[in-house]
């Protein structure tokens, strides 16, 4: 990967360990390119990062084997966005100590690209993976991107529910890129970066710290136009996230729970709180002015699909939800024999799914 003399010098600055955003915008604002912060004299480094920081910096800057580092990252298959790159998504301007540098893995959007932000708890219920992964799965079939972290739980099931509709994903991850955690997610790590992004502002090899995490969910505010929680606890961690979107003026989306479930207290005061209430990907889309897809999505080569009256109706309303055999019954008002003759057709032809649950969808 070939990098411009200014990123190359913002990406040996972020590669200092103690060096994060705000020392970096110090150093920057004392220069008039970043490659100079490396020319300043030692007291004016002293005097912005302190005498520890200033040391490490000085043996970063003279003995530091910096063609190592982008040998490394070249070899990881991981290319480093700054803020002078033309890919750095310009909507994470709007978050608390923007990251100077993004480590990537996969392909990130375009900036004009539609994206959500999908949060919860990581002890979910199966209440709670089922939403995340149903409503990710109608977004990406209204080609929205799913933001999330990876982590066990809602993060996990958003990222499957996008890419196992064919859509775009990206995860922000709490440590180098070359470390999948958790380590069970390999399979989902591996999905994700040839399918979506990887994202990162760590260098790899940094391990998944809980401070990391913590400030990880800045970014996946950052990315997202919109941030929806699906399940938490009063005191959820993804109740983080949410508070960094609210800053950074994105929409708050909650999906409502049963009300006797702890899991579903945040959503739920969220929506108390004044939050949009999200109960299918419709009410995201059509809240933020997106529009709605009401063409199918093209499966392999095909790309159009020929559907008779009947077909048609059953398939309309599968396009804005995922729907069970009663509520498409009472939908259609189509008798039970015709409308299981009609479901099993679409099925054996690839335009519709059927679910565990008797849950049926258009992917």
């Amino acid at each position: 990967m070939t990098y411009s003399i200014e990123e190359r010098a913002l990406i040996v600055l972020s590669s200092i360990e103690g060096v994060g955003p705000r020392r970096i915008s110090r150093l920057l604002a004392a220069v008039q390119r970043p490659q100079e912060v490396f020319a300043l004299d030692p007291g004016t480094l002293r005097e912005i990062l302190g005498p520890a920081l200033c040391a490490r910096f000085l043996q970063c800057a003279c003995d530091g084997d910096h063609e190592a580092l982008f040998k490394r990252l070249d070899a990881l298959d991981v290319r480093a966005v700054t803020r002078y790159s033309p890919q750095y998504p310009a909507a994470l301007e709007d978050i608390f100590d923007p990251p100077y540098v993004l480590y990537v893995r996969g392909t990130l959007p375009l900036a004009q690209e539609k994206a959500v932000g999908v949060v919860g708890s990581r002890t979910a219920t199966r209440y709670g993976q089922s939403a995340a992964r149903s409503l990710s799965a109608q977004l990406a079939r209204q080609d929205v991107c799913v933001v999330s972290g990876m982590a066990r739980g809602i993060d996990s099931a958003a990222h499957l529910g996008a890419l196992d509709a064919g859509g775009k994903t990206i995860a922000v991850m709490g440590c180098g890129l070359d470390i999948c955690y958790p380590p069970e997610n390999r399979g989902l790590f591996d999905r994700i970066a040839g399918q979506g992004a990887l994202v990162s502002e760590y260098l790899p090899g940094a391990q998944p710290l809980p401070i990391h995490f913590r400030q990880r969910n800045r970014i996946i505010a950052g990315l997202s136009q919109a941030c929806l929680m699906v399940e938490g606890a009063r005191r959820s961690g993804a109740m983080i996230t949410v508070d960094f979107a609210a800053d950074a003026g994105r929409e708050i989306f909650a999906v409502p729970g049963p009300i006797d479930s702890p899991m579903s207290e945040s959503p739920n005061q969220l929506i108390r709180d004044g939050a949009h209430l999200a109960a299918s990907a419709m009410d995201i889309v059509e809240t933020m002015g997106w529009g709605v897809r009401t063409a199918e999505k093209p499966r392999g080569n095909t790309s159009s699909v020929q559907l008779d009256a009947q077909e048609a109706a059953v398939v309309a309303p599968l396009l804005r939800e995922d729907l069970t055999f009663d509520e498409l019954e009472q939908i259609t008002k189509m008798q039970p024999q015709a409308l299981n003759s009609l479901l099993t057709m679409l099925s054996l032809r690839g335009i519709i799914k059927q679910h565990p649950g008797g849950v049926y969808s258009t992917q």
